[in-house]
């Protein structure tokens, strides 16, 4: 979780992987499991009420990874590639973190 003293080794590990990727499809794929990940220990470290501030902090990741998916969404769509899975699986990932984000400004 982000409130372990070893997440920067985690954080270096995630940026090295993505920084490997080339494909605009496997990036965005990439960037939403990273929202994911970042997403689901947001909503543990609210739901222990660990560390809200540090949980909102942790969606903003998330966040930000959700943008760089529509980014390469974007690129991918450029080139010709069928978005179409893709697009659809970043909406349903986009709804459940607004739900989530919700739910934890609610805590």
């Amino acid at each position: 979780l982000p409130d372990s003293p070893l997440y920067i080794l985690k954080i270096i590990r995630d940026n090295v992987s993505g920084f490997f990727i080339s494909s605009p499809v496997k990036k965005a794929e990439y960037d939403i499991d990273m929202a994911d990940v970042r997403m689901s220990a947001a909503l543990v470290l609210a739901d222990n009420k660990k560390d809200i501030p540090l949980a909102k902090t942790t969606i903003s990741e998330a966040q930000k990874y959700l943008e760089k998916a529509m980014m390469n969404i974007r690129i991918a769509k450029s080139q010709g590639i069928d978005i179409q899975i893709l697009l659809k699986r970043f909406n349903q990932a986009k709804a459940k973190y607004q739900e989530v984000a919700s739910h934890i400004k609610l805590i």
